[in-house]
């Protein structure tokens, strides 16, 4: 039986984005924002429609979206080749005026983060297989985001649901849309195995997210844009590469509250304190 959905309001959209999904990366991280789609969204789609208009040729405006991986490393429309988008300050300031936009409507940010090395060892079969090793990676960290929210939802905004929307594309899509289907009833949560109190600890089952993951192109959710910032920088930290710092200020300000709920800042303030501004040039 499906938990009873606690609220009254569909309000607020959670916007999902990966990144390291490839069998290359050694860690997968997924992030995104939560926005009330009342109240936040229309200046959000207007803010982001001026950083096209600001940084994007007029031919070129038409379906543009903006990819972190492309403004940070100078490729695509961001080519470090064409004169304009030489130096990379100039670049990183379009990632840190996307970022802006986080900070300015002070949406909270949601993360999931999983090391691939070892993961399921002993217990889940098949994860010699990459694809299978990343796709189930891929939805632990998704569930992972799903727990946050509907943890923010309850602490911050009780009488509200949400649904989320997550980038199309990946391989996990059927694996991920299974096990939401899953953390949303108990009878199926107990037919896996998972019993009641460890659910219960857990914040299981999913109880302010309604439906299940629906996946679309940037183009057609313009907010996935956010939610690729978020994914991309925490990317790079986890594999000790350097982000602009003004990036990853934003960044972990707006995921900080999770670090305050899990009462465990030891492992942020280290991030925090060993990054370093990128380098002139540095593109790893």
């Amino acid at each position: 039986m499906n938990a009873p959905l606690l609220g009254n309001d569909l309000e607020r959209l959670v916007y999902l984005d990966e990144a390291g999904s490839d069998h290359r990366p050694p860690h997968l991280a997924v992030a995104g924002v939560i926005i009330h789609g009342d109240l936040e969204w229309p200046e959000f789609d207007r803010r982001v429609l001026k950083l096209i208009d600001k940084y994007v040729s007029e031919e070129n405006r038409p379906d543009f979206v903006f990819h972190a991986t492309d403004i940070f490393h100078g490729s695509r429309y961001f080519d470090h080749r064409k004169p304009e988008w030489a130096n990379p300050a100039d670049r990183w300031q379009a990632l840190y005026d996307l970022a802006k936009i986080v900070e300015d409507l002070k949406l909270p940010v949601v993360a999931g983060t999983y090391k691939k090395e070892g993961f399921g060892a002993g217990v889940l079969s098949g994860l010699e297989r990459p694809s299978f090793k990343n796709n189930m990676v891929q939805d632990m960290a998704v569930l992972g985001c799903l727990l946050h929210a509907d943890a923010w939802l309850e602490t911050y905004a009780p009488t509200e649901l949400a649904t989320v929307i997550h980038e199309d594309g990946t391989d996990a899509k059927r694996l991920i849309k299974h096990s939401v289907r899953a953390l949303r009833d108990e009878r199926l949560m107990f037919e896996y195995g998972l019993d009641r109190e460890t659910a219960k600890a857990a914040g299981l089952p999913l109880k302010r997210i309604i439906d299940t993951v629906h996946f679309a192109e940037k183009a057609d959710a313009r907010a996935l844009q956010l939610a690729d910032l978020c994914a991309f920088t925490l990317g790079r930290l986890l594999k000790d590469r350097a982000m602009p710092p003004d990036v990853v200020r934003v960044v972990f300000q707006s995921v900080w509250w999770i670090v305050e709920r899990k009462n465990d800042r030891s492992e942020a303030r280290r991030v925090l304190a060993g990054l370093a501004e990128p380098e002139e040039g540095q593109s790893s």
